[in-house]
């Protein structure tokens, strides 16, 4: 095991764990440190006092309590594990680490970056090209024993996966995984989005999940499990999908999994896809028993572990929504509440600060009393700012101590995202705030420039079978998950890449009891069905198609 083979052999030494065992290399002396140039350099974040990210330069390390290392070459920074461990923003391009032997690798690319816990990217180095995993801070020895050890066990169960380069410890605290580099292969995450849209019927799904369930069933007829059967961690590489991220395996390899576990484990892959495209996993099913017939067939069972598991992705994404984490900025203050999207803090910035400027200077699209909406333009990016105003003193008051609807529509978005249903992506909530007491809310998404229902189906005509497939699994999903949207009017909706994309989300709700979900779901129905004239062709197909809940 991994664990065994890092055990202490005194600080003065560092371990690499390769193809050969274990080495031990004297720990090499790292340069002085010396202040940068004072020059920035593009795409090099720090961060400020105030904790936003801003750029790159000598100055802003000092402020940040750190230095990096001396400068490999104009372009390429050596950097370490402390160095790593407080960036909150993603680290410079390129940039290097020193390895055990003394040599370097570099980082070309950054592919995930968990601030304060480790950085995923390709790397170059003496070894070619790798995906480097490095872990720091807290518990980094225990993650990257885990990986070590969990690609090992994916080995040897015979479960496709990158092999390992190396394993080392480095003199600075910091812990380095290189795997093989598999050139052009596609994760799954990207190859749903190219079918985002796709009817649930269309044979491609089937052929695209396919593959997944039967490598899930291979890992369960091994023994073992994964803990995090999220897209991105399957690999398409001509034509051969690969399991990746070891840190995330356990069991015993080639010994007897549970039927619970593999139960569960099995929920948690189907809960990773739309919802409409997992309703009726017959075909899918069919792929994970051929690669692991010991499974007992118990559809309640299953259905039961699939609840579970969805509930727990949608409270695992409702909770990431509200805090600081590789998605999100949260900064919450006396006065004020600001959650922004990491990737898009910089340019959103002008919007967070004066969000009623922003709005004044763009185009209005509507202008209530409850709520106030703005296209924006900001650069090459068009966004939609929804401003809930406050009424009154009255009104003040009755919503001081609630959540703001802006709030509630910033989580409903999230709600959708995590079932897969469209809808246009949350980037920022902003709220006035007294303490506990809550005022104004700004809800800032990216603009959908579809065109909304209303306008694009024609009364005299059934919709076309993409729209109507659309609007079928819809439906079909919005009742699987026990939501009703509270306002479905035809504008509401909006057909944009081929598919529907739900707006306004100020009044959705998840249902608990299956009273209240009947009578909002009908008050639904009948509102998407009133936008358009009586006993109409179009009308005659949705009485028709819609699902009335059992």
């Amino acid at each position: 095991m991994v664990a065994a083979l890092s055990r202490g052999e005194g600080s003065g030494q560092s371990r690499q764990i390769g193809k050969a065992g274990v080495q031990t290399h004297p720990a090499p002396a790292f340069p002085p440190r010396l202040p940068g140039d004072g020059s920035a350099h593009t795409g090099r974040q720090a961060l400020g006092s105030r904790g936003r990210a801003r750029p790159w330069s000598a100055g802003a390390e000092k402020e940040a309590g750190f230095v990096s290392d001396i400068s490999l070459t104009s372009n390429i920074r050596l950097l370490n594990a402390p160095t790593l461990k407080v960036l909150e923003a993603p680290p410079p391009l390129p940039f290097a680490i020193r390895r055990p032997d003394g040599s370097t690798i570099s980082f070309v690319s950054v592919l995930r970056h968990l601030p304060g816990k480790r950085v995923v990217g390709e790397a170059r180095g003496a070894d070619g090209r790798a995906l480097a995993k490095l872990f720091f801070g807290n518990n980094a020895r225990r993650h990257w024993e885990r990986e070590a050890s969990g690609i090992r066990a994916l080995n040897k169960a015979g479960v496709a996966t990158p092999e390992i380069i190396a394993a080392e410890e480095l003199s600075d605290g910091g812990y380095l995984i290189l795997t093989r580099f598999i050139d052009g292969a596609t994760t799954m995450a990207e190859q749903i989005r190219e079918l985002a849209g796709t009817c649930s019927q269309d044979d491609r799904v089937a052929t695209l999940l396919a593959p997944c369930f039967a490598l899930v069933g291979q890992l369960h007829a091994a023994g073992l499990i994964h803990n995090d059967l999220h897209p991105g961690n399957f690999l398409n590489a001509d034509g051969r999908m690969m399991l990746v991220d070891g840190d995330a395996v356990s069991g015993e390899p080639l010994t007897h999994l549970a039927d619970s576990k593999a139960r569960a484990n099995l929920a948690l892959l189907i809960v990773q896809f739309p919802l409409a495209w997992t309703l009726e996993p017959v075909r899918l099913l069919e792929k994970y028993r051929r690669a692991n017939p010991t499974l007992t067939d118990d559809p309640r069972a299953l259905d039961a572990a699939i609840q579970q598991a969805r509930d727990k992705r949608i409270h695992d994404y409702l909770d990431k929504a509200g805090r600081s984490c590789s998605r999100y900025v949260a900064r919450r203050r006396f006065s004020s509440l600001q959650i922004v999207a990491r990737d898009e803090e910089a340019r959103l910035s002008p919007v967070i600060d004066d969000p009623d400027r922003c709005m004044a200077e763009g185009q209005p699209l509507k202008q209530g009393n409850t709520a106030t909406v703005s296209r924006i333009r900001i650069g090459s990016a068009v966004w939609v700012v929804k401003r809930y105003n406050i009424k009154g003193v009255i009104h003040a008051l009755s919503r001081a101590w609630r959540p703001t609807r802006g709030w509630h529509s910033w989580l409903a978005a999230h709600r959708l995202q995590a079932l897969g249903i469209a809808t246009p992506r949350p980037l920022a909530i902003v709220e006035r705030r007294f303490g506990p007491l809550r005022g104004r809310a700004w809800l800032v998404t990216e603009d959908c420039p579809g065109q909304n229902l209303r306008e694009y189906l024609d009364p005299a005509a059934p919709p076309d079978s993409t729209v109507g497939n659309a609007l079928i699994d819809l439906f079909k999903a919005l009742s699987a998950a026990r939501i009703t949207h509270g306002d479905l009017k035809a504008t509401n909706l909006l057909w944009h890449n081929d598919r529907i994309y739900l707006i306004d989300l100020d009044a959705m709700t998840p249902h608990t009891s299956l009273v209240g979900l009947n009578r909002a779901w009908e008050k639904d129905r009948d509102r998407l069905i009133a936008n358009w004239p009586d006993d109409s062709p179009l009308v005659r197909w949705l009485e028709r198609n819609l699902p009335r809940l059992p």
